[in-house]
């Protein structure tokens, strides 16, 4: 049926040529293609057509089609405005013009090919000065300003996002919606933002996308299902971190200023405001810190119904000098304390495993006291710089390690703990309970210093400064505990 109009048309035009005296008409003379590769990234571009009328017939209607991949053309449309082609593949395009009183022009053509891009930058286009770069024909996701990808996309003085932001739910580009969808890795790194607005079209928020930005409140909308946990590390002014209530995922419960996984009752994301909730059940991994850069907290209290504390969970929080354990963590993860500034840390009981270089390079550690009946399962926990064998055992030589009295035996046997210099038992409350009774106290204080007086042998466990002797140095720093406590 095609090729039958196609032959009716045919003859129709060659009847048309014919002037009603039978002589032939004058033929509208052959328009002009203007074909234009325009680039929107690193190798990635499109196609602008501009089809012009020659100075002979400059009123003429033009008329165009095309074919693509080698299907048929389609039908003659007319030409009014510029026409874009940005979908991957092989073009054949066909134009004439028919000028009034005159015979069509003769058609001319031209082939075009948009090839897949033989390196993708990190943006495709950019609209309102936010950067995307497209996932499918119809969503986006923001990118960073850079035209090619490095691992600190700011750090070498690029252009980068700052003020406030409001990222749009929906983005124009040549002709086409795109839904915003996600917040790309690396997106705000470093930016200074006083503010940023997500639309209830983002479903994802990747690794490190507002890493170490001046961001101090950010609002999640309950579209997002899927956040990466390194998202909001070294955010050191983010002290309102919200999530909506309609998120079927994510909450922010008890005003915590996190990001907690609802089903597992995992913290996802912490900031320098979070306050963990009682209900929380797992620190997840790089949750308060990350490379290279945690959260700025000074101290930290896990509650007791947290079990595990996931992989890098506070490493890089340099500041951190007190963490205080809950009485249920069984799991330590791997680098989980790493390069924090602990002088004395108290494992509870129930600490069953303790993962590779968990409080690897924490230098200022004095004592580590651990409370579990049966060492628990550990390798290369304290160690420091693997590099260089001068201070790789600082800790094992220098801090003391404090154990129940009935497992110092088991604790030297141990191929990890036994590489402490320093093993001594405790009693009661560790460190500073003299008396065994479960309770640092005031009563300790006393009945220190009546030993050191009468010159008494004091138990291993009243060398609260973890310097290895028993002495009155040590009666000080239990009344500055015993204070501090108060």
């Amino acid at each position: 049926m095609k090729k039958l109009l196609l032959t009716l048309l045919m003859l129709v035009t060659a009847t048309a040529t014919m002037s009603a005296q039978g002589e032939p008409m004058e033929q509208t003379a052959i328009p002009n293609i203007c074909l234009q590769s325009i680039e929107t990234g690193y190798d990635s571009y499109y196609y602008a057509v501009i089809i012009n009328n020659s100075d002979e017939d400059p009123d003429a209607d033009l008329f165009y089609r095309y074919s693509f991949n080698g299907e048929e053309f389609s039908e003659w449309m007319p030409y009014e405005d510029v026409l874009f082609f940005d979908i991957m593949g092989n073009y054949q395009l066909q134009v004439y013009a028919q000028a009034e009183g005159k015979s069509p022009s003769d058609v001319i053509g031209t082939e075009f090919t948009i090839a897949e891009p033989t390196h993708m930058g990190t943006y495709d286009f950019k609209e309102d000065d936010i950067y995307y770069k497209r996932l499918t024909d119809s969503t986006v996701c923001v990118t960073y300003k850079s035209d090619e990808w490095i691992a600190y996309p700011y750090a070498n003085g690029e252009e980068s996002y700052s003020g406030f932001v409001e990222i749009p739910a929906t983005v124009y580009h040549v002709k086409n919606d795109y839904s915003v969808t996600r917040i790309g890795s690396l997106a705000f790194w470093d930016c200074y933002l006083t503010g940023i607005t997500l639309p209830n079209t983002i479903t994802t928020i990747e690794s490190q996308a507002f890493m170490a930005c001046t961001l101090d409140s950010i609002y999640i909308p309950a579209s997002v299902v899927n956040i990466d946990p390194t998202a909001f590390s070294g955010c050191n002014q983010l002290v309102s971190l919200q999530v909506d209530e309609n998120n079927p995922v994510y909450d922010s419960r008890d005003n915590c200023n996190a990001i907690i996984e609802t089903a597992t009752n995992t913290m996802v994301c912490a900031t320098l405001g979070t306050v963990i909730p009682s209900s929380v059940t797992a620190i997840g991994d790089y949750c308060f810190g990350s490379y290279p850069q945690g959260l700025y907290v000074t101290n930290i209290v896990i509650p007791d119904q947290v079990v595990s504390i996931g992989t890098e969970a506070f490493m890089f929080c340099t500041s951190l000098k007190d963490v205080t354990f809950g009485s249920s963590v069984t799991s330590i993860g791997e680098r989980a304390f790493n390069l924090t500034a602990i002088e004395h840390l108290v494992l509870p009981a129930s600490v069953a495993t303790i993962s590779e270089h968990a409080f690897s390079y924490c230098y200022k550690l004095k004592s580590v006291v651990c409370k579990a009946i049966v060492p628990p399962v550990a390798a290369t926990v304290f160690d420091g710089n693997e590099y260089s064998y001068d201070d790789q055992d600082i800790v094992y030589h220098d801090a003391i390690l404090f154990v129940p009295n009935e497992s110092v035996e088991d604790y030297r046997a141990h191929e990890e703990w036994g590489k402490f210099t320093h093993i001594v038992p405790f009693i009661g409350a560790g460190p500073g309970d003299i008396n065994g009774d479960g309770n640092i106290a005031i009563s300790d204080a006393t009945e220190l210093v009546d030993m050191l007086l009468v010159g008494e042998e004091a138990p291993a466990w009243g060398d609260v400064n973890g310097d290895g002797n028993v002495t009155v140095l040590d009666v000080t720093d239990l009344i500055d505990l015993l204070m501090s406590d108060n």
